[in-house]
């Protein structure tokens, strides 16, 4: 499928807000005492996009991806472009962080330490064997959104460990058929419905005085939370993408969006010596210096992440990231 602008300025921006959210947490964790103005940003960003962020990745998966290819001509791109770079840059953490020997019990028990790229590898390939075998796309969203629900359930009572990141895959596979939908219906003019849905989901929390159900590497989305969730992530991943489809032009977040995958792979390695960097400035809690800390760290993280693409992009190193 050739390349879409206006999806790489989505993956552009959403890698941002990637990037945005583990600045805030990891800061939370390392700034000694209260920050007012961490503490407001991670609660702006539960309302604005914490809620879909991640599932708008696999619906983004779900709109480019070729389901219709051979099934061993789509296995090995699957290898090639998610499991392989997974296992290659598991193993740079590990040894970057000198323990090799947990680069294999990850790979092992985990499918790689990267769980959004192990999820997404088993999610696409149960998705295209299960299009194989059911023709009819919403009898197919329909099962998956039942499997989001088992796989919350799973969760909860954690009877099995997480291997593979099963636990994600059940509760994501329902975004692959919504992007493979998205892809037809976009540009309709009922779609901007969803974003009435989504405004109406984070009302529903807010009057609620709950969370905004959320999942990343942790789950924060429990059976009784699960159909807001749905709600909320589905609705915000379409809307998001209906406003990106609307944008005309945006060269550096379209370069970002090209490179989202090495900026994933090294962002937090980024973040904390950065964070460590400016610990002084957060413990004064003033709103000026922190909202420039803020954003000297987010921009040179994205810096390294786009210099570091450049490198890996190179003609001898294009295997480590799937090319």
């Amino acid at each position: 499928m050739a390349r879409i602008s206006y999806i790489d300025i989505a993956k552009g921006i959403l890698i941002s807000f990637l990037v945005f959210h583990h600045l805030v947490w990891v800061a939370q964790m390392v700034v000694e005492g209260p920050n007012d103005f961490l503490e407001h940003m991670w609660s702006l960003q539960m309302d604005v996009f914490v809620g879909y962020f991640m599932q708008a990745f696999f619906v983004i998966a779900g709109f480019c991806s070729n389901f219709d290819s051979p099934w061993k001509d789509f296995l090995w791109r699957q290898v090639k472009t998610l499991l392989i770079p997974n296992f290659i840059f598991t193993i740079f953490f590990h040894l970057y962080h000198g323990e090799f020997v947990g680069s294999l019990y990850d790979i092992v028990q985990g499918g790689g330490w990267f769980w959004f790229l192990t999820a997404l590898f088993l999610a696409k390939i149960v998705y295209y064997f299960v299009r194989r075998l059911i023709a009819n796309e919403y009898v197919i969203f329909g099962l998956f959104v039942l499997a989001s629900f088992v796989g919350t359930c799973l969760n909860d009572h954690e009877l099995l460990y997480n291997y593979w990141w099963h636990r994600h895959l059940f509760t994501l596979l329902l975004f692959l058929p919504l992007g493979n939908w998205l892809r037809r219906h976009l540009h309709d003019s009922r779609i901007w419905i969803f974003g009435i849905a989504y405004v109406a989901g984070i009302a529903i929390c807010h009057f609620l005085q709950i969370k905004v159900p959320y999942l990343t590497a942790y789950f924060f989305v429990t059976k009784y939370t699960w159909a807001l969730h749905v709600l909320i992530a589905v609705s915000g991943s379409v809307i998001f993408l209906k406003l990106c489809s609307l944008l005309r032009g945006s060269a550096v977040f379209e370069h970002i969006g090209q490179n989202t995958l090495i900026i994933y792979f090294v962002n937090l390695d980024v973040l904390y010596p950065l964070i460590e960097n400016f610990q002084d400035v957060y413990v004064k809690n003033t709103t000026e210096g922190s909202l420039l800390a803020t954003f000297a760290i987010w921009t040179s993280a994205m810096v390294a992440g786009v210099m570091f693409a450049w490198v890996v992009n190179r003609r001898y190193l294009r295997f480590m990231v799937g090319k």
